[in-house]
């Protein structure tokens, strides 16, 4: 049964938080939460007469990526993120991940995917 608070939530992030409006690009970026939210984001979305793109994604899948990937990948990374993120108009970020699963990524390799991802992200943040 859905919790009315999430339907409620989604209301909110759209249509204050956000002000989603008619024809808006809407990034839902989700990151280890149960989907019963992104779903209600994407009816507000389309209620609002928006068009919702969702990221579904998992702290354990990511920290994967990042203990094994190279400069070249996180630079691709980046760019792609980079990309979709200047076709929207609006970004909705949801993170419920916990932060300890990546505490045995090495830190260079953090430091390395940050420094791409930061510098692709700055110009919309």
């Amino acid at each position: 049964m859905l919790d009315p608070r999430l339907t409620n939530l989604a209301d909110m992030l759209v249509n204050y938080s956000t002000k989603v409006q008619k024809g808006d690009n809407v990034l839902i970026d989700s990151t280890g939460i149960d989907t019963s939210l992104a779903k209600e984001l994407v009816k507000a979305v389309h209620k609002a007469g928006g068009h919702p793109f969702v990221n579904l994604r998992e702290n354990a899948v990511r920290r994967q990526l990042l203990l094994e990937g190279t400069e070249e990948q996180f630079k691709t990374w980046a760019e792609i993120e980079k990309y979709q993120i200047e076709k929207m108009q609006a970004c909705i970020v949801v993170d419920g991940g916990q932060i300890n699963e990546m505490s045995d990524v090495p830190d260079d390799k953090m430091k390395l995917f940050s420094s791409f991802y930061q510098s692709a992200m700055k110009e919309f943040f």
